[in-house]
């Protein structure tokens, strides 16, 4: 976790960084104005294995719902899922019809 104190004559920003989530204070007086924006950039998901032997991947809803989460959906979304032999991270792509 870190906090930084940005003052430059009257007005200043704080930025907090706490558990993935960035938030961002913005403060210019004489009339008081602030900003919040909290970016979600990682989380704990969970692989799941069903009993019909189905694997889902859940994503949790701050990080879904991120203004800035690369997906954006009301139901569903077809995806690429990939990954690199010897590297144990997955890549999530938009499934192009085109191209895959």
């Amino acid at each position: 976790m870190y906090n930084i104190d940005l003052t430059c004559g009257q007005s200043s920003v704080l930025v907090s960084q706490h558990h993935h989530k960035t938030l961002k204070y913005l403060h210019t007086p004489p009339t008081p104005v602030w900003l919040v924006e909290i970016v979600v950039n990682a989380a704990k998901g969970r692989l799941f294995k069903r009993k019909d032997d189905k694997y889902l991947i859940y994503v949790p809803v701050d990080l879904a719902e991120d203004s800035m989460f690369p997906f954006q959906t009301k139901s569903s979304v077809p995806v690429k899922i990939s990954f690199d032999i010897g590297n144990k991270e997955l890549k999530i792509q938009k499934w192009n019809e085109e191209t895959d």
